[in-house]
């Protein structure tokens, strides 16, 4: 289970400006030097170090000295859980809707027979009473059952279906999203 976030006024402060949020978006993707923040913000590099001066000392961001000349800039836990918060949410809320979607069109179609076309049951009894009334009875039978397929369906398994589709398409829009 994931520690709680707790953020406190120095948090508060360092996320006030939509340049520091920016950093923290681009910090996610991987670390990144001074120089590289500045070129994909737009920004002058003293202003992205003012940035991320403030972002470390909130413990969002911290700096990393390479072997090299270059340093760079990560995100700390706690600024990782800002940035990215919800996508093992989404992932298991996503296997949850498509375990729903398959176990209802299972049950929707376990109530079709096992005959070619599919024939719903209120065709055979029409077909039935057509054999047993003639065929003036039978139309009349016809213009009383309700038509298509949709209408034969149990509306919870139904339900169940839709909303599992439309969560799966949601989570999967939001991964999509988290993504860019």
């Amino acid at each position: 289970m994931q520690e709680k976030l707790v953020i406190d006024r120095e948090t508060l402060r360092a996320l006030g400006a939509d340049t520091r949020v920016n950093i923290l978006k681009k910090l996610s993707d991987r670390r990144k030097t001074q120089a590289e923040l500045a070129a994909e913000l737009d920004l002058a590099p003293p202003s992205v170090k003012e940035h991320v001066q403030r972002l470390a000392q909130a413990g969002l961001v911290k700096r990393i000295e390479s072997q090299h000349k270059w340093k760079y800039y990560e995100l700390t836990e706690k600024g990782a859980a800002l940035v990215q918060p919800t996508e093992t949410r989404i992932w298991f809320m996503l296997a949850i809707s498509l375990v729903a979607v398959a176990a209802s069109f299972t049950s929707i179609y376990s109530m079709f027979p096992a005959q070619p076309g599919f024939a719903s049951v209120q065709q055979e009894e029409a077909k039935v009473m057509a054999a047993a009334t003639g065929p003036m009875m039978a139309d009349a039978a016809q213009a009383a059952a309700p038509p298509g397929v949709l209408s034969s369906l149990p509306p919870l398994e139904t339900t169940f279906f839709l909303v599992g589709l439309l969560a799966a398409g949601v989570c999967i829009g939001l991964l999509l999203k988290n993504r860019r």
